[in-house]
């Protein structure tokens, strides 16, 4: 494994070590951001941990969803991702508008006498693309999400993206019509913690977000609403010139850190 691997990977998987249904000791699960180049195997930490967690899952239903920039990055995580569900059952579908809206539909759902039934488990996916179906595609549901992964997150967030979280959102903690106001793992909005949201277990949502230059800006930070996010982030190491002309590195190895009170 690489460093931000070997960092990464235990995080989220710790994460969800009671399964999907429910974070660690049935509590919300933290928020994780990764700053780190290209080229450090980001892609991998996130691809590993998500196809181990899902395993087991008897239902197909659309429980993580990558967003990315452009149609080129989205391809190759997607290519990855089929890399490591195959053999296992998990589907993996990718809609970037290569394909026609309708054929894109047909990918992502199917309507049987007793309603709509999803055929992805995990979907990659651009902004525009996905707001689409978010809005136009009849059965189409985030309702199960466990996890949104948004790569090359500073990217998201300047290229004017926030509409497409907000909508991706709203759409995970929307109550189906054909579910009972107490249906077992519905998902509610998070707020307080009160007796009567103890009552019954929740499904939740973890945002896991991953740039080579991951934003500190206040601002750009609270639009994207993280709940007491762990962040990793990469330090290299740095070579002095001596005197001699010698050559030292001061730090050989690349280490991932936790801003004091944070963690």
């Amino acid at each position: 494994f690489c460093s931000v691997q070997a960092q990464v990977i235990p995080a989220i998987l710790q994460s969800a070590s009671n399964g999907y249904l429910m974070g660690q000791g049935g509590y919300r699960p933290k928020d994780i951001c990764v700053s780190a180049p290209t080229g450090s195997g980001k892609t991998l930490s996130f691809v590993i941990p998500i196809v181990q967690v899902l395993l087991d899952r008897v239902v197909c239903q659309v429980r993580a969803l990558v967003v990315l920039p452009t149609k080129e990055l989205a391809q190759q995580v997607s290519k990855v991702f089929n890399i490591y569900t195959d053999g296992t059952g998990l589907k993996v579908v990718l809609i970037t508008g290569q394909k026609s809206f309708a054929k894109e539909q047909e990918m992502l759902v199917q309507k049987k006498v007793t309603g709509y039934c999803s055929l992805a488990d995990i979907i990659v996916a651009t902004p525009g693309r996905l707001t689409d179906h978010i809005s136009q595609t009849p059965g189409f549901s985030l309702a199960q999400l466990r996890f949104l992964i948004v790569d090359e997150a500073d990217r998201m967030i300047d290229d004017m993206h926030q509409n497409c979280l907000n909508q991706i959102v709203k759409a995970a903690f929307q109550v189906e019509n054909d579910c009972g106001s107490k249906m077992l793992f519905q998902r509610t909005k998070p707020g307080p913690v009160t007796a009567a949201s103890s009552c019954y277990p929740q499904m939740p949502l973890q945002k896991l977000l991953f740039s080579a230059t991951l934003t500190q800006d206040p601002e750009k930070l609270q639009q994207l609403d993280l709940f007491q996010p762990r962040l990793f982030t990469s330090v290299y190491s740095e070579k002095n010139t001596l005197g001699d002309g010698t050559e030292t590195e001061q730090d050989t190895n690349k280490k991932y850190t936790l801003p004091e009170g944070l963690s």
